[in-house]
């Protein structure tokens, strides 16, 4: 794997950022009307292009570890309060929460 530095990392930023003239095109664009924008040669897809689509296959959520630590006498009745998590009970008000 290639090992990252900060002179390049500068370097891949200052090639992504935008000049005031692009800037300034790109706004132009973006005030446009969609009526006045012209997408003639764009073609369009057929609808069996479509058939097998799918939304969000290639969605993958971020993960990330979480730590819970709860009082003991929030979940009585149970080994441990992370069996009650598993198991999906919820915290009710009358633990005394």
């Amino acid at each position: 794997m290639r090992r990252r530095t900060k002179t390049a990392d500068r370097e891949r930023a200052a090639a992504r950022s935008l000049t005031g003239k692009r800037r300034r095109e790109l706004a132009a664009i973006a005030a446009l009307p969609d009526e006045k924008i012209d997408t003639s040669d764009i073609p369009e897809l057929p609808a069996s292009a479509w058939k097998d689509a799918v939304r969000g296959r290639f969605y993958r959520p971020v993960k990330q570890a979480v730590s819970l630590r709860l009082a003991a006498d929030v979940s009585p009745g149970s080994r441990s309060p992370a069996e009650d998590i598993r198991r999906g009970q919820t915290i009710s008000s009358e633990n005394g929460c």
